[in-house]
């Protein structure tokens, strides 16, 4: 397909199985999943931004999150605005799943 690989170790050669969520998963090859933003406020810029940097994104979020004061999510503010730390996080996990599982 591509020799672009994620973070330098991954192939992108994913099939998504599920026709209904293919359109809102992007596999689009990039080396660092970090667009600082770029789609933004856009109408379904999650659907074109890489799934990769999405889980990135949600591990940036701090607190429970699923507890609500006054209509709004309670979250701190320990982890949030350090992506390049969860882009480590997120190698290191792919790193031990690939170790374990012996596939790409």
């Amino acid at each position: 397909m591509t020799d672009i690989k994620l973070f330098g170790k991954w192939d992108y050669d994913v099939i998504v199985k599920d026709k209904g969520m293919e359109k809102y998963i992007s596999l689009t090859p990039v080396y660092i999943p970090h667009t600082s933003g770029r789609t933004w406020g856009k109408q379904f810029s999650k659907s074109k931004m890489n799934i990769v940097e999405r889980l990135v994104n949600r591990l940036m979020r701090s607190g429970q999150g699923t507890r609500k004061v006054a209509g709004k999510y309670i979250r701190g503010r320990g982890n949030t605005g350090q992506k390049m730390n969860a882009l480590k996080a997120v190698e290191k996990a792919f790193d031990i799943v690939a170790e374990q599982t012996k596939k790409n």
